[in-house]
C-alpha cells in the first residue's frame, strides 16, 4: 500500500519555517525594492545548485535522478522515481509551499536549479486537480 497526503495534511509536515522566510523576503521588498526577494531567491537557488551538483552523481540521465530524488526525499519532498510511462520525479509535498504560493517566480528558479544539476532540459508539472498535491519533473 502506498498513502499520499491530502491538500488537508500538508500543514501538518514541515514548512520549512515558511513563516519566517516570507516575512524576511517580504521586508526586503520594503526596504530595497520590489526586485529584492526575487533577488535573495536567487541567490538561495544558485547556492542550493552547488550543493546538488556536488552530491549527485552518475555517468547517465537516470543515474543522476536517482540521486536527486534521494536528497529531495531527505528534505521532505516526498519524492519518488517513476520511469513508466515516462522518467519523472514525482513530489507529494514541498516544504516551501506556502514560500512558493506567494513568490512564484521561486518555481522558475527551482526547474532551472534541476536542469543545471541533471545537465538535460527539465519541465516543472503541478497538478492542480488532484486531491492530493503532485509536482512532476519531467526530462528530456
Amino acid at each position: 500500500m502506498l498513502y499520499y497526503l491530502s491538500k488537508k495534511a500538508q500543514d501538518l509536515f514541515p514548512q520549512a519555517d515558511n513563516a519566517l522566510v516570507i516575512s524576511l523576503l517580504e521586508q526586503a521588498r520594503k526596504l530595497y525594492g520590489t526586485s529584492a526577494a526575487e533577488k535573495i531567491l536567487f541567490l538561495h537557488f544558485q547556492e542550493k545548485t552547488k550543493e546538488y551538483a556536488a552530491r549527485v552523481k552518475g555517468e547517465t540521465v537516470l543515474d543522476r535522478v536517482k540521486w536527486l530524488v534521494r536528497l529531495r526525499d531527505k528534505e521532505g519532498h516526498v519524492a519518488t522515481l517513476e520511469t513508466e510511462p515516462v522518467l519523472r520525479i514525482v513530489e507529494r509535498h514541498h516544504p516551501s509551499g506556502a514560500l512558493f504560493e506567494i513568490f512564484p517566480e521561486a518555481a522558475a528558479m527551482e526547474r532551472e536549479m534541476i536542469q543545471k544539476v541533471l545537465g538535460v532540459p527539465v519541465r516543472r508539472e503541478i497538478r492542480p486537480e488532484s486531491k492530493t498535491y503532485e509536482c512532476s519533473f519531467f526530462f528530456a
